[in-house]
């Protein structure tokens, strides 16, 4: 088994990659971190010690890139090096340049383009979706035929000018008006907006076919679809319904990390989007073993190891108290189904949980809590 070691890109996605740092120092694989500058979040960890180099360009730059991967090899001196697929930009990057990052002597643990593409891109993932029978939102012609609420998604990751937009949620006429004066209405399509509960489907897919799998249901989400706040284990990976994704993405021979997200509705579920790359609320599966990065790093044969099964969940939680308050003022906190004023009354018992509030990663909590003290919070 040659000697491999795993490259870091840190500053963005940034509670996913921590999460597959902790994973990294748990089973002692080699790895070295590349920061996006001298200001990454990273420096507040306890894995500021595996810097070796940082970028000059905060904003993706394929040559400096090369040029910082080039430093951490001559530094780490491995036989192989594999890319962490920490985030979308990264991702299409390292795609669109793998043969030259394959000639640099790294491995990119990805699908082709063309099947990343039709995953990660929403409106071909809906399209291939409808086709294997997984009910995805309906969706309108045009926008001005959008019935309120409903979502203003994104066609492709580029938009004809190279703008990446997120989804955008359109309650009333402000909002459509708004929407229109900063978007090209082409770039988008547009799905109703589904009221209901919100769940994970979580994969590792590997290369000789088999598949680990885990679920989580999603409680409080930033405003505006962004980030998850709190979520716990569901048995939803368990139910007949995954076993359609997972045809799925065999029909696709598709091999990695994918997390696909659900809503329910009347007891029906439809797909959202789909997302083959890490996702932010890692810790979670991290947490209740039924570690998906451990079975990348086998199949990428970084560990000598086989993970096993993993089968047994621990009843664990996900929380992120930092994106809680990140976004009081910013808009409607999303909760699902639970309450904001239950949420409140439990929040000592899911602060036990923080994904910062740890040993590692403290001085990123400190720096999040800022002027609010945790003591009150806890009292009340």
């Amino acid at each position: 088994m040659i000697h491999k070691a795993v490259i870091v890109f840190s500053g963005f996605n940034q509670r996913a990659v921590i999460s597959f740092l902790r994973t990294l120092e748990e089973v002692n694989v080699s790895y070295g971190v590349i920061a996006h500058s001298t200001q990454d979040p990273i420096y507040q960890t306890g894995y500021r010690r595996k810097v070796l180099a940082i970028r000059s360009c905060k904003y993706l730059d394929f040559q400096d890139m090369v040029e910082k991967i080039k430093i951490l090899q001559s530094r780490m001196q491995a036989e192989k090096y594999v890319i962490a697929p920490s985030t979308e930009a990264l991702n299409r990057v390292l795609l669109d340049n793998k043969d030259a990052l394959i000639e640099a002597g790294c491995e990119i643990p990805l699908v082709d383009i063309d099947t990343y593409k039709k995953i990660s891109d929403k409106y071909s993932f809906g399209n291939v979706c409808r086709s294997h029978g997984i009910a995805v939102p309906n969706e309108y012609g045009v926008i001005a035929q959008a019935r309120y609420p409903f979502v203003a998604k994104p066609k492709t990751y580029f938009s004809k000018e190279r703008h990446v937009y997120s989804p955008v949620l359109i309650f009333n006429a402000s909002d459509k008006a708004d929407f229109l004066l900063m978007h090209d209405e082409g770039d988008f399509y547009y799905q109703e907006f589904i009221e209901g509960g919100s769940y994970y489907l979580l994969y590792y897919f590997m290369r000789d076919g088999g598949v680990i799998k885990f679920s989580q249901k999603n409680y409080v989400q930033q405003p505006g679809g962004k980030s998850i706040i709190a979520a716990e284990c569901s048995d939803l990976h368990k139910s007949d319904e995954s076993l359609k994704y997972e045809a799925l993405f065999n029909f696709l021979h598709f091999h990695g990390l994918v997390m696909v997200e659900v809503k329910k509705s009347k007891q029906k579920l439809y797909m959202i989007e789909a997302n083959p790359r890490f996702w932010g609320p890692s810790q979670l599966f991290v947490d209740a073993g039924i570690n998906l990065f451990k079975h990348f790093m086998h199949d990428c044969e970084l560990m000598r190891s086989d993970p096993g099964p993993q089968n047994s969940i621990k009843k664990v939680k996900y929380f992120w108290f930092g994106g809680l308050l990140e976004s009081l003022g910013k808009g409607h906190v999303v909760f699902y189904e639970k309450n904001e004023d239950d949420f409140l009354n439990e929040l000592s018992e899911w602060l036990k949980y923080d994904i910062h509030n740890r040993r590692d990663t403290r001085e990123i909590f400190k720096k999040e809590l800022g002027a609010i003290s945790l003591n009150n919070l806890v009292q009340h």
